[in-house]
């Protein structure tokens, strides 16, 4: 068993320090970390080159910032045609499909294809812009329908307020016209009863004025006859009754005594 003693190399060599192309492995790996092509993506390239430009030198080349890759020399695809420039002997004879494309017919078919995919992109675009413009006259349109609708209301909320006040004006007229006239019908017809009353009361009361005029005419003949005759007779004058029809608002009150009224008088 060897020990450090014996070994001829130093121990702090054993170990290949963690550079930082090790590093960045280690976090590709474990995922713990974005890479640079991540951050571009997801922040944008100006954010993630203000991004970039604030992180200092030290850490820079733990991200892969720093050193730069250079890149090939010299373009990464070349013709075949120009590697075998000068080589006559290894030059590659033009393929069926290579003569095909040079005549005038797939010319003309290539030409309609582009064509095509030209139209197609043209009707696509004003398909689209017919879309938003459509869009935009049903928004504007819409606008200009609820504006006129909320006029309507308005105008109509006004409108028949107006109306309403003016039928509210008229059934007020026609309801004062109508009271001045029913008031103006019963006072007339209570002025009619009122003159009919005083005329039964002055039939009536020239009925019982008769009556006592009579009653005091034969007071004074049985007076004179029982003078003569020496008796003293009892007087029964005959019944009055009284009848009095009076009409008040169209219904009829009639007022009758119950029981006739009966003067006695004795004569003394």
């Amino acid at each position: 068993m060897c020990t450090n003693d014996s070994h001829k190399m130093d121990p702090k060599t054993w170990a290949v320090p963690k550079s930082n192309t090790l590093m960045r492995s280690y976090f590709a790996r474990t995922g713990r970390t974005p890479t640079v092509a991540q951050i571009r993506e997801n922040l944008g390239s100006l954010i993630a080159d203000a991004l970039f430009a604030s992180i200092p030198m030290e850490l820079r080349e733990c991200i892969g910032l720093e050193p730069k890759l250079k890149g090939p020399s010299e373009s990464l695809w070349t013709s075949p045609s120009i590697q075998l420039t000068g080589k006559l002997k290894l030059s590659v004879l033009p393929s069926q499909r290579h003569a095909h494309a040079i005549t005038h017919n797939a010319i003309l078919e290539i030409g309609q294809d582009i064509e095509d995919i030209v139209n197609k992109l043209r009707e696509e675009e004003l398909h689209r812009k017919l879309e938003e413009q459509q869009k935009h006259f049903d928004q504007m349109l819409e606008q200009q329908v609820q504006s006129i609708r909320k006029k309507i209301i308005r105008e109509f909320f006004v409108l028949s307020s107006f109306k309403m006040r003016e039928l509210f004006n008229q059934m007020e007229a026609d309801f004062n016209e109508e009271w001045k006239k029913r008031e103006t019908y019963l006072l007339t017809e209570a002025e009619k009863e009122r003159v009919e009353g005083i005329r039964l009361l002055e039939e009536a009361m020239k009925c019982e004025l008769d009556n006592v005029t009579r009653l005091h005419e034969d007071k004074y003949t049985l007076s004179s006859s029982s003078s003569s005759t020496g008796r003293k007779p009892k007087l029964t004058i005959c019944t009055i009754r009284e009848l009095l029809n009076f009409r008040i608002n169209g219904a009829l009150y009639s007022k009758t005594l119950s029981k006739p009224k009966t003067l006695k008088y004795e004569l003394k």
